[in-house]
């Protein structure tokens, strides 16, 4: 299924389960060149994280095969696919071709940072190019979405690195493609939950295109 519109508004306690599909959003060449709405999708896969023991229990863009993944080895990676000037990153997504003016999500390994779906030696060489220039972003390093590249990341490459059992399937497309109408490929869950304010989490999958 093709999700043709996503937006982000004040609901705060709504869920989009990603499972292992590939979401693609188009940013339309923004002038920031998607750096914005790489960190409100990044910020989304946070939320629904929630740290610590209870991984994936918070609203936002979550994964419950990363949620059943109890060694933790496994992630939603949030990459944007333009280098800073314009020029793509990947070329190819999982089969569907993309350029610099889209946001790429998948569920994959911790420390897959280029979303070919195994970590070896070419992840390696982006997480000591960006430990290095310190630039951010999941290609260049930041797997836990700090900001920095530190001794986090690298913990998280390496444990999943010898945890890894093979190549991760890419999963089922699903682009976004803002000013059209909503199809999702899995219903929005809701969950209130009483003990936290409201703030500008989600509605994600919105008809309002705020992206």
């Amino acid at each position: 299924m093709v999700l043709r519109r996503i937006g982000v508004a004040s609901a705060a306690h709504t869920r989009f389960d990603l499972h292992n599909a590939r979401l693609i959003l188009a940013t339309n060449a923004d002038a920031d060149h998607g750096a914005a709405k790489t960190r409100i999708l990044s910020n989304l896969v946070l939320s629904a994280m929630n740290g610590g023991a209870n991984r994936w229990n918070g609203p936002g863009l979550t994964s419950s095969i990363a949620k059943n993944d109890t060694k933790g080895f496994t992630t939603l990676a949030v990459l944007n696919n333009d280098d800073g000037q314009g020029k793509a990153l990947l070329h190819s997504f999982g089969g569907t071709v993309v350029g610099a003016n889209s946001v790429l999500v998948k569920y994959t390994w911790n420390g897959d940072a280029n979303l070919d779906g195994v970590i070896n030696a070419d992840d390696y060489f982006l997480i000591d190019s960006g430990y290095i220039t310190q630039e951010g972003g999941w290609y260049n390093g930041d797997f836990n979405y700090d900001g920095v590249v530190n001794a986090d990341d690298y913990f998280l490459i390496d444990s999943a690195f010898i945890g890894q059992e093979g190549l991760l399937s890419a999963g089922t497309a699903v682009e976004g493609a803002m000013g059209r109408a909503a199809e999702l490929p899995t219903p929005v869950q809701t969950q209130q939950r009483k003990d936290q304010p409201i703030t500008v989490l989600a509605e994600l999958f919105s008809t309002m295109p705020i992206l």
